[in-house]
């Protein structure tokens, strides 16, 4: 005879925040490099240092904002699956028979 087992207990829970992770990541990048562009074309003298500068300036803000904006998609990442560990905890304390 087979033995019947309660049903699991389920409920959503964020599993992975990639999406957003890869959203910000990209629009700070985007908005960053863009700005730094802007920024030390618009400084230069009009002469073939504004094609060098221009590119130094892209390079090293976009190095800049993937190295920000990667950190602070890790760690909201982290935060939100230390939440999610949190409300277990609560709800393994609180709740145990659900």
């Amino acid at each position: 005879m087979r033995e019947i087992s309660e049903p699991r207990h389920l409920e959503p829970h964020l599993k992975e925040s990639s999406a957003m992770r890869d959203f910000v990541f990209g629009f700070g990048d985007g908005i960053n490099t863009s700005l730094g562009i802007s920024a030390g074309v618009g400084g230069a003298d009009v002469s073939g240092n504004i094609i060098i500068l221009a590119a130094l300036v892209g390079m090293f803000t976009g190095a800049k904002a993937m190295a920000v904006q990667n950190y602070l998609a890790v760690k909201t990442q982290r935060q939100l699956l230390t939440s999610e560990i949190e409300r277990e905890k609560w709800e393994i304390e609180h709740k145990p028979d659900d």
